[in-house]
């Protein structure tokens, strides 16, 4: 990962600007949103992170049975990743229309 800090694109960006990333995760309530705030951190990296842009299964806290175990929690999920994927759509397409600018460039 440091040695991404370092590499730059055309502009002298980072290389990862102008790009979206988004997280599914798979674990439960506890442990995906710890592995999702780790991978949040992404935006170091160049990445634009948009609201809600993971999904994970919402079993609720503690550990139980595996996804395939239950029928619990699968709507949330799906409706989580249906709503991750349209955001991260609208962002890529954003960026692709509108990119951030080099520093120093001239706003418009």
């Amino acid at each position: 990962m440091d040695a991404m800090l370092a590499q730059k694109n055309e502009a002298g960006q980072m290389i990862l600007y102008n790009r979206v990333a988004g997280f599914a995760v798979t674990g439960n309530e506890d442990g995906a949103k710890n592995c999702i705030s780790d991978l949040a951190a992404a935006v170091e990296l160049g990445f634009a992170v948009p609201p809600l842009a993971f999904t994970y299964w919402n079993m609720g806290p503690g550990p139980g049975p595996d996804y395939s175990g239950t029928e619990h929690g699968h709507e949330w999920s799906a409706t989580t990743a249906r709503t991750c994927a349209h955001n991260l759509h609208h962002f890529a397409r954003t960026l692709r229309e509108r990119p951030i600018p080099p520093e120093g460039a001239q706003w418009r």
